[in-house]
């Protein structure tokens, strides 16, 4: 099966970023091509025709805020999914914490194309190519079908304790049916295997400072509190590196209380630091997972570590292996009949 991963965003789309942090488009790449399957993954562009797009089984596109700076590759993104929904070949994936963002800001597109290329987003990839007529009309018309019409088979990774709901509301043309949670990090945990050390840190990581979650936990911590990376340049090490000086992380939740998975998790539990979440979400799996953050700090570094270590058997007896997850998504793939015109 021949397979074409591409999307909005650098880590939708660059093997480079990548490399330098584990994301979920990576995931699953590694994943189809251990299943088998031919994939191409790299960059979209305006230029792919519809005859290029054809040749592939499947045409998997990572979807994100098309008026977001950080969707530099927008443009190519959505011309891409304009030509593929005609071939019957597309599917997509979403691996951004705010769905309901996604959905305004397709309706402000949709409203009114040429906000889409405001001088504003002169910086964009292929923006001087996107302003012009013949790939405009493209762009636009991939962005109008993805607010008007029904998405096809869409993924997005989760964690145990996710639903599909938190999407599905937010997004309306999605039918549930076509949304399918993968939890990726049997992939990121797997690997894992050193003995579990004491951590004498004496301060949390935290994977989002913005969220109203973060804002209201940090009030509650006597420990001081520091951001996974310095600077969106940092590597997936020197995060590795800051959690394995830390006492703990704290994962964030998102819109309502939902989560959103992130590899903050499974890079707290691969270093052998506590993660603390919203114990509501979690607590069914276990005694471990029904701490508050200042329960946490109270704890010995030795109480710690053994926190850790139980958090790791119970979430990952919890978790598909990587095998079933790569199961999952090939045959998700496999199953859609596919239409060339």
């Amino acid at each position: 099966m021949k397979v074409l991963l591409t999307g909005c965003t650098a880590p939708q789309s660059s093997k480079n970023t990548n490399e330098r942090n584990p994301s979920f488009a990576g995931i699953i790449n590694m994943s189809l091509i251990e299943l088998g399957f031919d994939v191409t993954w790299e960059d979209p562009s305006v230029k792919m025709s519809k005859e290029y797009l054809s040749q592939f089984d499947s045409v998997l596109v990572g979807i994100a805020k098309p008026t977001s700076i950080i969707s530099h590759r927008a443009y190519g993104a959505l011309s891409v999914v304009n030509h593929s929904s005609d071939l019957g070949n597309l599917s997509l994936f979403l691996d951004t914490p705010d769905p309901h963002k996604i959905y305004f800001s397709l309706g402000d597109v949709y409203r009114k194309p040429e906000s889409l290329i405001s001088s504003f987003f002169s910086k964009k990839r292929e923006y001087n190519l996107a302003i012009k007529p013949e790939y405009f009309n493209s762009v636009v018309s991939g962005a109008k079908k993805l607010y008007t019409q029904e998405w096809p088979s869409t993924f997005i990774p989760a964690y145990p304790w996710s639903n599909n709901e938190f999407v599905s509301k937010n997004i309306p043309n999605i039918n549930k049916t076509k949304l399918f949670l993968v939890n990726p990090d049997a992939v990121l945990l797997e690997i894992s295997s050193s003995a579990p050390k004491v951590n004498y840190g004496n301060h949390w990581c935290i994977d989002n400072l913005k969220t109203d979650w973060s804002k209201k936990t940090i009030m509650s911590l006597a420990k001081p509190y520091v951001s996974y990376r310095e600077s969106r340049w940092e590597s997936n090490s020197d995060i590795l590196t800051r959690l394995d000086g830390s006492l703990g992380a704290l994962i964030s939740t998102y819109k309502d209380g939902n989560p959103w998975w992130s590899s903050s998790l499974s890079q707290a539990l691969f270093v052998g630091v506590p993660a603390v979440t919203d114990w509501r979400l979690t607590s069914y799996l276990g005694k471990e997972w029904s701490l508050l953050a200042s329960t946490v700090e109270e704890m010995t570094p030795e109480e710690r570590t053994v926190l850790a270590e139980n958090q790791k058997i119970s979430y990952m007896n919890n978790l598909p292996s990587s095998e079933e997850m790569r199961e999952n998504i090939g045959s998700i793939l496999a199953q859609k009949t596919y239409v060339t015109n």
